[in-house]
């Protein structure tokens, strides 16, 4: 009978816990105030106030979690349509982990708000980009796909460029031994052939791999430099059969020169056939060579006026567009007559032929170039040496530019800007110990940081 009664008042006094545990329960819950509790966890007034207009599942998520006065605009951001969805709690998470301590501007926000329509967007916290970089950022939703990017050391930032006129003339310039002679040398050092346009621009894609770039140039339009047997055949002993011969001989070295020529003599003589200068010009650019510009009459330009270069160049593409066939878009380099600079050097720097910029030009005296992104590279006197046999035993002593491709897989968005890629190659490769090349950009090892 003890026993019954001792369980009767367990339960008894257990009921009462209950309902007491309730009561009190119910009470608290009555008494909630969730604006209070947002005071209490830090939130302004403003930003509570937003909070409360939001939907159940956004306000608890608010409070269960403490201000961050940092993450204030973001906060903004995310509840600005009164609906926090589930990846843009994700959102804050990775914002608030990535950049601690940092204040989200607005800009920012609307940056990050860009981001979640992003293909794979969560990826991008994994790379820790600062925040200042962000404005560069086009968030593009394939902006995370992987596409494959290749730079180029820069150990040494020199490539030769030679100058030749007559290769038939041993008395005032060489002849065609010394210019076989020359090739020969050349190709067997591990040089290959550049045109003018890829020099000026950094391209070196048609460069083979580990061999070095040279550039071949040649100057008013002499005959022995381009003589025709036919419509179609150059005389093997001229300029251009003889790089054609070597190239056959040394594919690697390539059959690329460029031809300075001016139009107050037929360019390449052969007075006897008047045409044929016109198909000459055309066999150059459909076989790997170009055209440049020695001006119309190969008048030393040093005291012209803006006006008179502007006109002399003009004239140039004038009588050269009347072909057809040129392209007049890859003859857009220059060589000064004499080698000679003006002194109005600016008409030189802004000069465009219908819509056209000339990418660089040429003295006709000097030793190794600069490639001409390189910083300090004056990219409208640009030097050349004298095709000489001396000069090229100079050459082949020399240290110059080798292409060593380095090939990377990342992410599209760090191909956007050179600012973003060399936060990449910083952080995540061991490329920076010389300077690189990267899509016709330089980037100095010693400033790259500085550019962030």
């Amino acid at each position: 009978m003890k026993k019954k009664s001792s369980n009767s008042l367990k339960k008894i006094l257990t009921g009462f816990l209950l309902i007491n545990f309730f009561m009190i329960a119910s009470a608290l819950t009555a008494s909630f105030d969730e604006k209070e509790y947002l005071d209490y966890l830090g939130y302004p007034d403003p930003l509570a106030n937003v909070i409360l207009r939001q939907n159940h599942s956004a306000r608890l998520f608010f409070l269960d979690h403490a201000f961050n006065s940092y993450l204030e605009e973001l906060y903004y951001g995310v509840l600005v349509d009164g609906i926090l969805k589930e990846e843009e709690i994700k959102l804050i998470g990775h914002v608030k982990k990535t950049y601690p301590n940092q204040r989200i501007k607005f800009h920012e926000v609307i940056a990050f708000d860009n981001l979640l329509q992003v293909n794979d967007w969560e990826l991008f916290f994994s790379f820790n980009i600062p925040l200042d970089l962000i404005s560069l950022i086009d968030f593009d939703e394939k902006m995370m796909e992987q596409v494959e990017e290749v730079v180029y050391p820069a150990e040494v930032p020199f490539i030769p460029v030679i100058t030749y006129h007559m290769v038939d003339d041993s008395r005032y310039w060489i002849n065609q031994i010394s210019f076989q002679w020359q090739l020969e040398q050349l190709a067997n050092a591990g040089f290959s052939t550049i045109r003018a346009d890829a020099f000026f621009r950094g391209d070196f894609s048609g460069i083979p791999e580990g061999r070095k770039p040279v550039l071949l140039t040649f100057d008013d339009g002499w005959e022995s430099q381009f003589r025709l047997l036919d419509a179609h055949t150059p005389d093997p002993i001229s300029g251009v059969g003889m790089i054609q011969s070597i190239a056959e001989k040394y594919p690697e070295f390539g059959n690329h020169a460029v031809f300075y020529i001016y139009f107050s003599i037929i360019p390449f003589g052969e007075t006897q056939h008047p045409g044929r200068w016109r198909e000459k010009l055309i066999y150059l650019q459909e076989h790997g060579f170009e055209i440049g510009n020695h001006t119309y009459d190969h008048q030393i330009m040093t005291r012209f006026s803006p006006e008179q270069i502007k006109d002399n160049l003009d004239k140039f593409y004038q009588r050269l567009e009347k072909i057809p066939e040129i392209d007049i878009s890859k003859a857009m380099t220059l060589a000064y007559p004499g080698g000679y600079i003006p002194l109005h050097r600016e008409s030189i720097e802004n000069y465009e032929y219908k819509g056209q910029p000339l990418l660089g030009a040429f003295k006709a005296w000097g030793e190794k170039a600069l490639i001409p992104l390189h910083p300090d590279a004056d990219i409208y006197n640009l030097p050349r040496y004298e095709g000489n046999n001396e000069n090229i035993r100079k050459i082949l002593q020399d240290d110059f530019f080798i292409k060593r491709s380095l090939y990377m897989t990342l992410p599209e968005l760090f191909t956007q800007s050179k600012q973003l890629m060399i936060f990449y190659l910083s952080e995540f490769t061991g490329t920076l110990e010389f300077d690189l090349i990267w899509r016709g950009k330089w980037m100095e090892s010693n400033r790259l940081m500085e550019d962030l």
